[in-house]
């Protein structure tokens, strides 16, 4: 018998990141944005989409 979860399947072009990607990622964004800040540009966030399949695991 198969486990509900098998059948998720994440969004293309996603996916999970763990602490110690996190950390050189956040160092990462965090000299983009003094950058960009520098140059007047402010940061805004767009919502986070969810497939609706997976979210009702159809």
């Amino acid at each position: 018998m198969k486990n509900e979860f098998d059948k998720f399947r994440p969004p293309k072009g996603k996916r999970d990141y763990f602490e110690s990607d996190l950390i050189q990622r956040e160092l990462m964004e965090s000299l983009f944005f003094g950058v960009a800040r520098s140059f007047g540009f402010q940061r805004i966030e767009t919502p986070t989409f969810e497939d609706l399949l997976n979210v009702l695991l159809i």
